[in-house]
């Protein structure tokens, strides 16, 4: 049996699979199944302050009719506000007194200031850390992407000044260029960088004439981009590289560790299997590692990354892959 322990911003996990924020992590009773399976680590369900928005607007609804006054309708968005903020923090409680792998929570807010109400309120509750979710859709003609880069940039330093946890900070695949992006966020204190977050899929339905939810789980096709930005990146920055979607098999967690990555985040295997498939991934993993003589994931890391290939460019290659691999 491999040793398939791994550190992870300075927390020692027992394998490198880390459940995702997702809805398997929304309450206790989900965290202690996911501990029970066997799961390195657990990040929580992301804490949206748009979510918490939009529930507040609901309430209101259901309260009044006609025009809501202005005090009952900020007295309303007030007390759900705090009540959700009181709600994770009980949930980190919980899950920090009930389990043993580390707690991570996940953020995403909007406002400079709720970030760092956020970010305080997760720092006392006790998480082991916090991942900052930058699910972040810009859509103005008018700003550049730099700008739209620095507005995120402020929002790392800002979280990463207010707490003593670390930081893995969470993005999408659309940078212009994510090198020195990636780049930036570990010169300005990311202990970690999830690459990808994998955003909500839209599609229309033709015979409804309105919209309609896309591909809800990843597919394994998705993890082509981060295997390759994470070889590309691996021992270019100090911020561990975490790979994350499409990742379905246990080979596919050792692909993810060969190319850089220090461990991998995993949800939809987790919904489509349940999450008693974690003892697939493992086994998968300890099968390829035993059949071709590895004993320990440290061993494994960064084998086939860029800078260990020494020049050969293979991971920044698009086209002329047939005079690689002979394929068309």
């Amino acid at each position: 049996m491999a040793n398939l322990s791994v550190d992870y911003m300075g927390m020692n996990l027992k394998n490198p699979i880390i459940v995702g924020s997702s809805g398997l992590s929304k309450n206790a009773g989900g965290i202690q199944k996911i501990q029970a399976a066997g799961a390195g680590a657990v990040v929580l369900k992301t804490l949206f302050e748009v979510g918490i928005a939009a529930e507040s607007d609901k309430l209101e609804e259901g309260f009044q009719q006609g025009d809501a006054h202005t005090e009952a309708h900020d007295l309303i968005h007030d007390m759900h506000y705090q009540y959700s903020l009181s709600a994770y923090a009980d949930l980190i409680k919980q899950a920090k007194a009930d389990t043993e792998i580390p707690i991570i929570a996940s953020i995403n807010c909007y406002k400079p200031e709720v970030w760092l109400e956020f970010t305080k309120m997760v720092d006392k509750a006790g998480a082991d850390g916090i991942e900052i979710n930058l699910s972040y859709f810009k859509n103005s003609v008018k700003a550049s992407a730099q700008e739209v880069e620095d507005e995120q940039m402020e929002i790392v330093k800002n979280v990463i000044s207010n707490t003593k946890l670390p930081v893995a900070v969470k993005i999408g695949p659309y940078y212009s260029s994510m090198a020195n992006f990636v780049q930036r966020l570990s010169f300005n204190g990311a202990k970690a960088i999830v690459l990808f977050n994998r955003f909500y899929k839209v599609d229309l339905d033709l015979e409804k004439l309105d919209f309609s939810a896309g591909q809800r789980f990843s597919s394994s096709t998705e993890m082509s981009s981060a295997l390759r930005w994470v070889g590309l990146m691996s021992g270019e920055v100090k911020a561990e590289l975490i790979g994350s979607t499409g990742i379905k098999t246990g080979e596919d967690v050792v692909k993810m560790i060969l190319a850089g990555a220090q461990a991998v985040q995993v949800c939809s295997a987790f919904y489509e299997n349940g999450i008693s498939y974690m003892s697939t991934l493992l086994k998968g993993m300890n099968d390829w590692m035993d059949e071709n003589g590895f004993d320990s994931i440290d061993l494994l890391r960064a084998r086939l990354s860029e800078k260990k290939l020494k020049g050969q460019k293979f991971w920044g290659r698009h086209q002329y892959i047939k005079s690689i691999t002979g394929i068309d």
